[in-house]
């Protein structure tokens, strides 16, 4: 891995504001597809909004009355799409697999995702 860039949990990676400015698109995808869990969701970690370069307090104040894993989940999603598009080879089954996890939730409607399409707008 390059210098100063944690790939592991974000616990051993705290530095890592820092070093995921100075990351390749390829690092920061890894780091995004490294936070997935074994369900296929993503869960609140300050890494994806670094990553994906969203104003904390646009996600808190969007993040209410859902469940966080699927807002995180959209929210990844969103972000790679927008984000990393021309990477999308390397994401692209972990995006299906994300898919599948949100498939089988109750709240993942179209109104949140597209508060959350707002928020790459800013």
């Amino acid at each position: 891995t390059t210098p100063g860039f944690s790939i592991g949990n974000s616990q051993q990676g705290q530095h890592c504001e820092t070093a995921t400015n100075k990351a390749t698109p390829m690092e920061k995808v890894i780091k995004l597809i490294s936070l997935q869990t074994a369900e296929g969701c993503f869960s609140n970690d300050p890494l994806i909004s670094e990553i994906l370069e969203v104003e904390n307090g646009g996600i808190e104040a969007l993040n209410t009355g859902i469940d966080s894993n699927v807002f995180f989940t959209l929210l990844v999603l969103e972000g790679l799409e927008r984000k990393f598009g021309d990477l999308k080879a390397c994401w692209e089954l972990v995006a299906e697999k994300a898919k599948n996890y949100l498939s089988h939730q109750e709240n993942a409607s179209e109104n949140i995702k597209k508060d959350i399409e707002k928020l790459f707008s800013l």
